[in-house]
Parts: C-alpha cells; structure tokens; sequence
C-alpha cells in the first residue's frame, strides 16, 4: 500500500515538472525582447515676426531588431499660434509616421520597421506653407485642410514637453506563448492544490472533517470576506466613475481584491481556530504556504529583473507572483504565530 503511495506521488510530482517544462519551451519560444525608445525633452520655442527662432529638433534612434513597432507621443501647448509636427523618418530619409497639433495624444498603427537608425523629428509650424510642405512630404491626405483651422503667432514664446515612445509589440508566437503558459500555469496550480489538500492530512480520509463550531466560523469567515470583496469592488466602480487615475493595471486591482478577501477569510479563520480542520495539520499548512510563497516571490523577483514591473508609469501584471507569495507568506506567518499562541495557552 505504502508502495502505491509513494508512487502515486512520483507521479503527480513528475506531472509537475514536466508541465512546468512545456511552459518554459513555450514561452521561451513565444517571448521576443522588448526594445523601446523613450524619450522626454523640453522645448524653448521663440516666434519672431512669424518665424520660429528654432524650426526643429532631431533625436536620433536606433531600432536593433526588425519586428512590428508603435509609435506614441503627446504634447500640450502652452500658448496658441505655433502647431508641431512630429514625423520619424527611416534610413532612406522617408517618413513612416507623422502626426500634426498644437497638442496631442496620439499612437500610430502597427508598424513593420527593419532594424536601424531613425530620425524623430520636430517641426515648429508658424503658417501654412510649412504646414502643407509636412503634410505633402508624410502623404497626409486626409489632413490636407487642418491648416486652415489654425491661427497663426507672429510673436510668442514659451516652453512646453515633448515625449515619445517607440515601442516592439509583442509577436503572435509571444501572446501564443504567454496563454500557453498561463493554462499550463493553472494546471500546475490544480494538481498542487490536490497534492496540498493530501498533503495535510492526518488520516486517510480525503474529505476535510469540521465540528459545529468550526462551520459556522467558517460561514462567518466567508460572509466577512464576501462583504470585503464587495466594499473593495465598490471603490474600484467609484473610482473609475470618478475618472481618478491609479498607476495599476486593471488585471492587478482585481487580483488585489481577490488577495484581500480571501486574507480577510483565512484571518479570521485561523485566529477563530476553524481554518485547519479536525483530520489536517497545521504545521504541515504553514509548511506548504512559507514554500509556495517562497516560490511565487522568487518567480515575481525573476520577472522584475527580466522584464520590469511598472510599463510608462503604471505597474503591470508581472507582479502578481509576487503579490501571491507576499499573500502566502502573510497566512504562514499569522498561522505560525497563532500556533506559538496556543503552545503558550496550553503551556499555562
């Protein structure tokens, strides 16, 4: 019988290794690197008597590998009378992407670029004919009568920020790779979630055995919980009502209210004694959690130091290996500390 078991478990640990295997070919096939160009400057512009005293500024780039690229830039202008117009040019001198305004937010279409050195360019537009020279030379057709919404500044001067970015997508292989893995991911998550549940058992019972009193805390636990998650989705819907920008994905606030509830349930659980039950060990949970969370925050560092965490400004779902494992090592640490506390009870 013992045999059988240890075999079963060979098993299940083998599945394990070789699920996580597939993922890491997959996602090493399907991950490109990043390359993106992010550049920020300000800007003095000076009109005299119509005439710009700077009629540009060049920032040389270099794009080291071929591959789909998007451009994004903005500006605000502090003043009327002066329109910008921003244009990249390839290695033959020829425009790939242009974009005109006295401000703007504005990303182009996907763009298939080879690798080389390319030219961002800033044009300082004080009338019309430099305005329908740029648009002639970048083929903006559809843009051909902009210029006479426009009134022009003979004097004026003040300062302003530019900023671009010139970003690689992500390839097909690379999104493939990425759900790939995830699924993978989630199945690796299942067989170790049964082989935790096995795990920490005391008997051969593979049901979780509760008394009265541990149920009803634990209903009690999953209603706090609940109404947890409800609070927490509530000021996420006010704030996006509320048009308040946080520098958080979407994917991470929401797994971040995941995280809390379910911290609010164990918690509660385990200070009330019901989170373990009657045929598990404790020692063996708390054992689980501080290696899970040790695993998860060793991934989420791997994906910091590989791909960076925060994307212009904002922090992405490379995190949420690490918002895991800090989830994890929380419940062993207030399961570890509820265990010394009950050692020094029974002690007295």
């Amino acid at each position: 019988m013992k045999t059988m078991m240890k075999k079963k478990w060979v098993a299940v640990v083998l599945a394990v290794l070789l699920l996580f295997g597939i993922a890491a070919v997959v996602f090493t096939y399907g991950s490109a690197s990043e390359i993106a160009t992010d550049v920020r400057y300000t800007q003095d512009i000076v009109v005299e008597k119509g005439v710009a005293k700077e009629t540009s500024h060049t920032i040389p780039f270099t794009l080291k590998e071929d591959g789909t690229y998007q451009f994004t830039v903005d500006w605000n202008a502090v003043k009327e009378g002066v329109i910008t117009g921003f244009a990249v040019r390839n290695q033959t001198d020829e425009i790939v992407f242009c974009v005109t305004g006295e401000s703007v937010e504005a990303e182009s279409t996907e763009l298939e670029l080879t690798a080389g050195e390319y030219l961002a360019e800033y044009q300082f537009i004080t009338d019309e004919q430099q305005f329908a020279k740029l648009q002639e030379e970048a083929n903006l057709i559809n843009y051909s009568n902009d210029s006479e919404e426009y009134v022009y500044a003979t004097d004026t001067s003040y300062e302003t920020e530019y900023h671009f970015v010139a970003e690689r997508l992500r390839s097909e292989s690379y999104k493939l790779g990425m759900l790939v893995g995830m699924l993978v991911g989630a199945a690796v998550g299942i067989i170790l979630i049964a082989f935790i549940l096995k795990y920490v058992k005391t008997d051969k019972c593979d049901e979780a055995k509760y008394d009265e009193r541990q149920l009803k805390v634990r209903g009690d636990g999953f209603k706090y919980g609940f109404f947890t998650g409800l609070f927490y989705n509530m000021i996420l819907c006010l704030i996006h009502i509320a048009e308040i920008r946080i520098p958080i994905a979407e994917e991470v606030l929401l797994f971040l209210g995941i995280i809390v509830s379910v911290s609010v349930y164990a918690i509660y659980c385990i200070g009330k004694e019901a989170y373990i039950s009657l045929n598990e060990s404790a020692s063996r949970f708390k054992i689980m959690f501080s290696a899970l969370g040790v695993v998860n925050i060793g991934i989420g560092l791997m994906a910091y130091f590989h791909d960076g965490m925060i994307e212009d400004g904002v922090l992405t779902f490379r995190c949420l290996n690490l918002l895991c494992g800090i989830f994890l090592l929380v419940i062993a640490i207030v399961l570890h500390i509820h265990m010394k506390l009950i050692e020094k009870e029974e002690e007295e």
